[in-house]
């Protein structure tokens, strides 16, 4: 463990050798020479008295008041909306801040009270009197002359047409929209032709091949539905039909012609 002096310790905080042995005895760590050595637990106990105070001891003075409030506001369509708002403010308490007040008192020394100089009372301002208004007497109105005749006015010639006309406004000339080969160069209206053609030879390809999938899809599913089907009933056998009876001479027809009368003539 690596043992530090006052004077080392002071350069590091930045303070003189003198006020840090101040403050150590202070924080009751007797040390009397910058040449003494200062241990962890002095230099803990010196941090502990400087937080009380300072750091501490403002803390501990300050009291936090919150205050809320609800209002309700309505909006537009009628509905009400209820707002909160909450103010947050620090205190001093009163003990701490009447102690610090005599100690104030005591540091700083006491002046003299000045008794407060009369105030000149205010000198009254005399108003003059008002004077009586004279009216001037009405002066007689002089006898109306009879009016001079006045001529006609002439009638106003009526306006040319010509001026009356507002001067035709002339058509704008119409925009004149850049094409494609006024902002392309050959080179690029080339290679986007090429794209094109290779864009749609791609397309045909790609439609040839879907339908060829369809039609081989179509001719499976024929062929599925073919095999799940029952094959036909045979055709009955129709009945060997009976050959037809020849028909039997008549009787009168067996006897022989020259037969039928043995009695030849007498």
């Amino acid at each position: 463990m690596v043992l530090t002096n006052v004077k080392q310790f002071a350069s590091e905080l930045n303070l003189t050798p003198e006020r840090l042995l101040e403050q150590l005895g202070a924080a009751g760590v007797s040390k009397r020479s910058p040449d003494d050595a200062l241990s962890a637990q002095d230099k803990s106990q010196l941090l502990d008295y400087l937080k009380r105070s300072h750091g501490a001891r403002d803390e501990e003075s300050r009291i936090a008041l919150t205050r809320k409030s609800t209002s309700e506001i309505k909006t537009a369509d009628g509905s009400t909306v209820k707002v909160e708002t909450r103010k947050k403010r620090f205190v001093v308490r009163p003990e701490e801040a009447s102690a610090a007040q005599p100690a104030a008192a005591e540091s700083s020394p006491a002046e003299p009270v000045k008794a407060p100089e009369p105030a000149p009372a205010p000198a009254v301002e005399a108003k003059p009197e008002p004077k009586p208004e004279i009216k001037p007497e009405p002066k007689p109105e002089p006898a109306p002359q009879a009016a001079e005749a006045k001529p006609e006015p002439k009638p106003a010639e009526a306006p040319r047409q010509e001026a009356a006309k507002p001067a035709a406004p002339k058509p704008a000339a119409p925009a004149q929209r850049p094409t494609v080969a006024s902002i392309l160069s050959p080179e690029e209206i080339a290679a986007r032709e090429a794209e094109e053609k290779r864009q749609a030879a791609f397309r045909a390809r790609q439609e040839a091949l879907m339908r060829e999938k369809i039609e081989r899809e179509e001719r499976r599913q024929a062929a599925r539905q073919a095999a799940l089907q029952p094959p036909p009933a045979p055709e009955p056998v129709r009945a060997a039909e009976p050959p037809a009876r020849r028909e039997e001479p008549r009787r009168d027809d067996r006897r022989p012609a020259g037969a039928g009368d043995n009695r030849g003539p007498r």
